[in-house]
């Protein structure tokens, strides 16, 4: 076996503007919850872990199974799905299908994410597990796999059995932000959606917030006489803040509520990244591989929230490294001091290209520092 050693770096950075912490407020009707999407930072909630009754935001998880389908190659925006009779006739937001029209997934995905369409999302729902039966299962089974409290019964909201807090549909939220195109469709004002009988629908997107910069999702929900909701999404540099509100009591303190939990968050922190997946971190010299190099990369995404003026520290630790070595192999840790840390890998296999002798080699890689 072959051993060397390399260095541990320290990394330090500042940013200046320090602006008051977003806190939760007591003696509101409301529950919500703020949270970073690509950090998973938590920056402000309310009564965030009640189970309730979400009505239109089920369709959250709906989209999610959805686009996860898309992800996985299973749903292909050219297939075409003929929209059955059961799809057609649900209630609630529309795009007013026709039953037997065949439409493509892309076409159904415009109503399904601008509006929330319950025919448009009951049809891709049919068409990704056949029935929508099974496409519950798949909802509920997606729940259990991402590890919230959740329970649904239809993929609509149409039945008040739906059940999630509002911590759990953050975190469908997060899931759903890996897929940049649905924000493409959730941004979408108003649009008008030609049917192919030639008949025109005109659709129109019931958060208000699209209208103002930096906002660009996700869906809106009430019950129909009370329990106003909406989950906001908002893009501002790095930083994906997600926002969910429930029980308001009427549709503009829903946005309200988003609006200055978001304004406060937005002026506090930032969103830095350490680490991209797959990016080559760190390269050592290595005379006894025969690339003359060892190339050292971050197996996952690492960022962080900051608050601005906050000093972060960043740590690129590479431990004692034993020839050879095999592609996946871990050689060392990135980290920041209390918000994460992410494994280093090797991507390539390392053998020893030299006969050693019985003393072992050592090699240090000189101490320095990255920019970030």
């Amino acid at each position: 076996m072959k051993r060397f050693f390399a260095s541990l770096l320290t990394v330090v950075f500042s940013v200046c503007c320090i602006h008051t912490v977003c806190r939760a407020e007591p003696g509101t009707g409301e529950c919500y919850i703020l949270t970073e999407a690509g950090t998973g930072e938590v920056i402000a909630e309310k009564n965030a872990d009640s189970e309730q009754s979400i009505y239109g935001l089920t369709k959250l998880m709906s989209l999610l199974v959805i686009y996860d389908a898309i992800g996985e190659g299973a749903l292909k925006a050219d297939m075409e799905t003929a929209v059955s009779q059961e799809a057609a006739k649900k209630t609630g937001v529309r795009a007013f299908l026709d039953g037997g029209a065949v439409y493509t997934v892309e076409e159904l995905l415009l109503p399904a994410v601008m509006c929330g369409a319950n025919d448009a999302i009951t049809a891709l729902a049919e068409t990704v597990s056949g029935s929508e039966e099974a496409f519950v299962d798949a909802m509920n089974e997606k729940a259990d796999k991402i590890g919230i409290s959740a329970s649904f019964a239809d993929c609509t909201g149409l039945s008040p059995e739906n059940k999630a807090t509002p911590r759990g549909l953050a975190q469908i939220c997060a899931a759903l932000s890996q897929y940049a195109g649905i924000f493409k469709l959730s941004s979408i004002g108003t649009e008008t959606f030609v049917h192919k009988s030639g008949r025109e629908t005109e659709l129109a997107n019931a958060n208000r917030l699209i209208r103002e910069s930096g906002y660009d999702g996700l869906m809106t929900s009430s019950n129909g006489t009370a329990d106003y909701a909406v989950a906001a999404a908002y893009k501002s540099g790095g930083a994906r803040y997600i926002c969910i509100v429930t029980g308001a009591a009427d549709s503009a303190s829903r946005f309200e509520t988003a609006r200055r939990l978001v304004g406060e968050a937005d002026a506090t922190y930032s969103v830095k990244r350490i680490a991209k997946a797959g990016s080559l971190v760190k390269t050592i010299e290595a005379e006894d591989v025969s690339e003359g190099e060892i190339q050292i990369y971050a197996k996952e995404d690492l960022s962080v929230l900051y608050k601005k003026g906050e000093d972060i520290k960043k740590t690129i630790e590479i431990g004692e490294i034993i020839l050879p070595l095999a592609a996946g192999d871990k050689v060392g840790e990135i980290s920041v001091e209390g918000k994460g840390s992410v494994d280093l890998i090797v991507k390539q296999d390392y053998e020893i290209s030299t006969f050693l002798s019985a003393a072992s080699k050592v090699i240090r890689d000189r101490l320095g520092l990255l920019s970030i």
